[in-house]
Formats: C-alpha cells, sequence, structure tokens
C-alpha cells in the first residue's frame, strides 16, 4: 500500500550530513547507472558535494525525511527544487509525491508564483505526473565527450494567476549587452524562448558562458525570471529578476527587467 504521508519533514543541519550524501550518493548510482556515463556521474557526484549540501541549508530549505529510517531528501532555493532523493527500497511506495507536496507548501507559504527544476532522463514520468509543464530538452557538456542531458520543468503554484497575453513561443530576444551584465559579452546575446501555460525558458551560449539557461513565468504585463549561467573560467552565475512586457511601436515585445537592467528585446532578422 502507498504511503500517504512521511514523518514530519526534518530541516537540514550539519549533523545530518554524513546520512543525507550516502542516501543521495547511493540513489544516484543506483537510479542513473546505464543511462548516464562515467563522466555525467561523476559530475552528478560533485554537483551533490558537502560544500554544495551545506549551502543549500545556509541559503535554501533542505529537509530530511524520515519513516522507520531516512527515505529522501529535497531542497527549495529560491524557486528551485533540488536534491529531490528517494532511498532505493523506499522507491515505488509515495514518498517522492510526500516530498514533492510539501516542497509545494514551503513555495506557497513563501508566496511563490512559480517553482522550477531540471528532471533527469529517469525521473521526467515522475515530474510529468505532478502537473510539471516540461519546456524543453538541455544538454550540458561535462567532458570527455558526454553530457548530462535533462528536461527543464516547471509548475504555477498561484491559483490566483491569470493567462498571460502575450505569447514568446518561437520569438527570438536579444539580450541586451552592458558592461555590468555578467552573463554576456558588451553586444548581447541571441536566443530563441519556449512557452507553455505562461512560462517560458531558454538556453543560450556566448563568449563568456559554456551554457546558460533562463526560465520564468509571465503574466499580463509582467514577468519574474531565474537565470543560471555556467561561464567558461569555471565560475557560476545566477541571477533572480523582475520586469515588465511592453509591446514597442514597431511591434517587438521588450522584456524590460526593472532591476538589473539586463533587458531583452525581440530580434527580427531582415531578409
Amino acid at each position: 500500500m502507498p504511503v500517504t504521508r512521511v514523518a514530519a519533514p526534518v530541516p537540514f543541519e550539519e549533523h545530518h550530513l554524513n546520512e543525507a550524501r550516502e542516501l543521495i550518493l547511493e540513489t544516484i548510482q543506483k537510479a542513473y547507472e546505464g543511462v548516464y556515463g562515467k563522466h555525467t556521474l561523476r559530475y552528478f557526484m560533485s554537483y551533490h558535494s558537502d560544500d554544495n549540501l551545506l549551502k543549500d541549508a545556509r541559503e535554501g530549505h533542505f529537509f530530511l525525511y524520515y519513516d522507520n529510517g531516512l527515505v529522501g531528501t529535497g531542497t527549495l532555493a529560491g524557486r528551485n527544487i533540488r536534491r529531490v532523493f528517494v532511498a532505493p527500497e523506499a522507491q515505488g511506495k509515495g514518498y517522492g509525491h510526500c516530498i514533492m507536496q510539501h516542497l509545494e507548501q514551503v513555495a506557497l507559504r513563501k508566496k511563490l508564483d512559480f517553482i522550477e527544476l531540471n528532471a533527469s532522463l529517469p525521473s521526467i514520468g515522475f515530474y510529468q505526473n505532478l502537473a510539471y509543464t516540461d519546456l524543453g530538452f538541455c544538454r550540458f557538456p561535462v567532458g570527455e565527450g558526454e553530457y548530462l542531458d535533462y528536461r527543464r520543468m516547471a509548475k504555477k503554484i498561484d491559483s490566483s494567476s491569470h493567462r498571460p497575453e502575450i505569447n514568446l513561443e518561437g520569438k527570438q530576444f536579444m539580450i541586451s549587452g552592458k558592461s555590468k551584465n555578467p552573463f554576456g559579452p558588451d553586444r548581447g546575446i541571441l536566443c530563441r524562448f519556449s512557452q507553455k501555460d505562461g512560462l517560458f525558458f531558454t538556453v543560450y551560449e556566448s563568449v563568456e558562458a559554456k551554457f546558460g539557461e533562463i526560465i520564468g513565468c509571465i503574466e499580463k504585463e509582467h514577468f519574474k525570471t531565474e537565470s543560471l549561467q555556467w561561464n567558461r573560467d569555471g565560475t557560476i552565475k545566477e541571477d533572480r529578476s523582475t520586469g515588465r512586457v511592453f509591446v514597442q511601436d514597431d511591434g517587438r515585445v521588450l522584456l524590460q527587467n526593472i532591476v538589473s537592467g539586463r533587458d531583452m528585446s525581440e530580434y527580427l532578422r531582415h531578409s
């Protein structure tokens, strides 16, 4: 019989580090072996390093879930859900669903309008069953000719939200380049958006960026985004922004960032 609840979630503390790490690494090895190559598995291991686990605990909401022992983990960092793992022997019993329900409740208490995540190949169906919108395929280079393939997914959780009046699907945008902009060269970055149910997404690369992605929510004349960029020098840049949506006199859409000035203007290629 599948479980309907998990014992009260326990906020992560440093003394939980060993058991959390052991569960996460064991789950990666058993769930991802044969799906991803050895270099990709090594990347997963480094992403879930002790330093990163402790960083999540400091800056986000990192929980452990118990039912006669540790059965799972989950984190909400900003709008990003990450490190959702269920011990191999506990899978298929409903624990993952309970963990996601709890994290979504945390997001609602924080008054977030949408949440987003990276779905590994084995977990895509799980998140689709929880009504997460698939916004697109991503392929991140991890070295030695291997790639980490995943789907970018998101979910609107604010029941008061309205349908967007502007659709960015298939539109190309130029991200403005400014000297204070850590995401790209001064000449700007060209990218193409996909949009479903008010959620939009794009990936890009540039002189500085080995790989970058922007995911957001658009509602009437406003938008919010989460950006993550892996730079060629090994650094990682994160950015959260809000702004307004305008239709300019020439018909092009402008996403005007009211926080950093990192505007995105629709790019029309003239023949």
